[in-house]
């Protein structure tokens, strides 16, 4: 019994210790994103959302930053996205790193990275697309499937502002 308990408590030590190395290495178990963040001056359009028929939904920020609500979301395109995203659930999308990520466009190419839910590891996934048009994107790898992408303008825009991209 005295041994079970001995390494029971060496169990819970090394747990704990392997928890707080990823956190120090990782940054809270988030791998790091390869994209930088750079300011975006071209002309897709970035002051609404992008959709797809899935309502898979995702906003592109002058800034380089890059939000979703995940895919297949019951959260519709109109006024509900940004709705749930600027009420009171504020605190609770600005908490969850992999709704966050970084793109960038150079020409009609697109990619886009974000972190994967993963318990307390977040792999990294880099999305790559392509601009259609300043209206249209085209994501070739999105999950599970390719899938195109619309822009609809919304009124306001959740803040881009979050403790998972500098």
């Amino acid at each position: 019994m005295f041994n079970m308990k001995k390494i029971l408590i060496l169990l819970l030590i090394c747990s704990v210790f392997s928890c707080e190395l990823s956190r120090a290495v990782f940054g809270h178990g988030r791998h790091p994103l390869s994209i930088k963040r750079i300011p975006y001056i071209g002309n897709v359009a970035t002051h609404g959302a992008y959709y797809n028929k899935d309502l898979a939904i995702f906003c592109l920020y002058r800034n380089g930053v890059f939000l979703t609500n995940g895919t297949g979301s019951h959260v519709g395109i109109d006024s509900t996205f940004a709705e749930m995203l600027l009420s009171s659930s504020k605190q609770y999308y600005q908490a969850v790193p992999y709704w966050w990520g970084v793109y960038k466009i150079e020409g009609d190419s697109l990619w886009i990275e974000t972190w994967m839910p993963g318990g307390m590891d977040y792999p990294t996934y880099l999305y790559r697309g392509k601009v259609i048009n300043d209206t249209t994107l085209f994501i070739a790898n999105h999950l599970p499937k390719p899938d195109t992408f619309h822009f609809r303008a919304m009124p306001v825009k959740p803040d881009s502002t979050n403790p998972f991209i500098d």
